[in-house]
This record gives C-alpha cells, structure tokens and sequence, in this order.
C-alpha cells in the first residue's frame, strides 16, 4: 500500500507541472497549493469481499483504521519521511508555496485528527522541518467509468440497485 500511494502521489504531483491550463487562475492556484487528489475506488468491493456491512460497527472500525494509513503514507510520501528521504517530494521538489503558517507547519492538522501516536509525532516533525509538496492530497475519486474499466466499484459509495429509464420523444 505504501509504495503505490508514493507513486501515485509522485504522478499526481507531476500532472501539475506537466498539465496545460486554459484558465489562467487554474493554473496559479495550482501551482501555489499543488494540490492533487488521491482517492479510492473498490471500497465497497472489498467490504463485500470480507464479508463487512456497510452499516456495521466493523465497517466503521475498518475504514478509520484503513483511512488514517493512508493518509498516513500520502503525507508521508509527500514529505521526505524515511530513510528514502531524498527520493520524497517536498525534500526533493521543496514545499507547496503556501506551507509556512498552514495548519501542517503549525501541526494543528495533526492535533485536529487526534493523531497523536509515536509514529504521528515523528511525521508531524518530519512535515514541520522539511514542509510538504503538495497542501491537499486526498479527495473522494468519484471513478465512475474508471471502476467499471476495472471491474470493481466506483468511489466509496456503497454499491445500490441500478436503474435505468429510458425515454422515447416523438410520437
């Protein structure tokens, strides 16, 4: 899981540099916030594939515990926090322009999340010192086509009865 967030977070953040923008604000704002937007697609697929109710107590427990790692190795991959840290992107590439004084420089986004554990504090550190590339990274992926391409289910909508309608105009 974590190699493949490291490089979809480094192809995500190369998009920016190599996108064309036909509005000129796109651009700019992009270029100051870096943002990119790591999502999930497959989510209800594997809940069906462990045998979890959506609506249960274990799904809750479930998608914490999977949501905050990766969070976790997004951030970290957009940072420089392992002994890989020069292959890292804000190490490598320097911080998105905006950092200093975001809730990442000043740690609230951690306090925020209650992520307070060893491994949390050493990555807040790590943020702190070395800043981070990108200041969005995660987003809901709304993989419609994508996630039927793959054969799997779209975004982390749980998976609902289709209907279609069909219309005929004329007489």
């Amino acid at each position: 899981l974590e190699d493949t967030i490291y490089t979809v977070v480094r192809a995500l953040d190369n998009v920016i540099d190599l996108n064309y923008y036909p509005v000129p604000y796109a651009e700019i704002t992009n270029h100051k916030y870096r943002s990119i937007g790591l999502g999930t697609s497959g989510y209800h697929h594997m809940l069906v594939k462990q045998g979890i109710a959506f609506e249960s107590e274990n799904h809750l427990k479930l998608v914490d515990e999977l949501y905050e790692k990766i969070n976790y190795y997004a951030l970290k991959a957009s940072c420089a926090a392992d002994s890989l840290a020069a292959l890292r992107l804000a190490k490598e590439k320097g911080a998105y322009s905006l950092f200093k004084g975001s809730d990442y420089d000043s740690g609230e986004y951690f306090e925020k999340r209650r992520y307070s554990d060893q491994k949390w504090k050493a990555l807040r550190e790590y943020i702190q010192r070395f800043g981070l590339r990108n200041g969005y990274i995660m987003a809901v992926a709304p993989t419609s086509s994508t996630s039927i391409i793959a054969g799997t289910t779209a975004a982390v909508d749980p998976v609902l009865k289709k209907t279609f309608i069909e219309e005929k105009k004329g007489s």
